[in-house]
């Protein structure tokens, strides 16, 4: 167990010799860095530090007498720190827990100062970017979903790609590309299905005529919809009211 007087003594010694932590706040910013996917503020930094204009380790105290046992003990601290930074960011668990047990293990094959400076800027970098893509997917996402509830929402509305990405807030291209990638059809077709989904309930549940549902919902004409609700579908919307058409609707 460690005792009071070996605390005091260290703590005199450091004193002594002038060699003072950074503050908490210093180090707590290199957790951030991580937890919110800070790739860009990391990058500067470490391109600071690769032209010597700032010495990250100048005021660490040692943790051992030889210097590469005490970087080694530092990149274990730093491995253990970012990996959970970037669970707090969102990353996964076990992705975070298994990008700490390679990198121990390529600390273990670390045989300098050098390759362990460069390792331990990695972890910084390589949590950063792991968390930056979490975030960047849970964006993608909501803006997907806004973009499913506007359609959704908007139905017997005539809305055009423009309408859509600027209610969400987001450049159109951008917006089709990725919902396309997400959904595996086109913002257009996804409309165009909900749209038959919903005529199908108005011929199931309604006596509205089918021309008055085509108009409805925004095609551009009542053979148009034919067309869209048969290759949907795979029948006509008459054939598709004629077989489901609820008893209590029928005429």
């Amino acid at each position: 167990m460690l005792t009071e007087n070996e605390l005091q003594a260290y703590i005199l010694d450091h004193v002594e010799q002038e060699q003072f932590r950074y503050s908490y706040a210093y180090e707590a910013e290199f957790i951030r860095q991580v937890q919110e996917g800070d790739v860009k503020d990391i990058e500067e930094q470490l391109k600071a530090v690769a032209a010597d204009k700032i010495k990250i380790n100048e005021r660490i105290p040692k943790m051992a007498k030889k210097k590469l046992k005490h970087m080694e003990y530092m990149a274990c601290a730093a491995i253990t720190l970012f990996s959970r930074a970037a669970i707090a960011g969102g990353l996964e668990t076990l992705v975070a827990y298994s990008m700490a047990d390679l990198y121990l293990q390529k600390l273990t094959e670390c045989t300098t100062e050098e390759s362990i400076s460069m390792l331990t800027s990695d972890v910084r970098l390589s949590y950063a970017k792991q968390v930056r893509k979490v975030i960047e997917e849970r964006s993608r996402f909501k803006y997907i979903e806004e973009c499913k509830s506007y359609i959704n929402n908007h139905l017997n509305k005539a809305f055009t790609l423009d309408d859509v990405a600027e209610n969400i807030g987001i450049d159109k291209y951008h917006l089709s590309k990725q919902f396309t990638k997400e959904q595996g059809e086109s913002i257009m077709k996804y409309t165009r299905k909900k749209r038959i989904e919903a005529s199908k309930n108005l011929l199931k549940y309604s006596n509205e005529s089918i021309s008055n549902i085509s108009s409805y919902l925004c095609f551009a004409s009542q053979s148009h919809f034919g067309r869209v609700f048969k290759e949907i579908v795979g029948t006509s919307p008459k054939q598709f009211r004629d077989a489901e058409k609820a008893v209590d609707f029928r005429v």
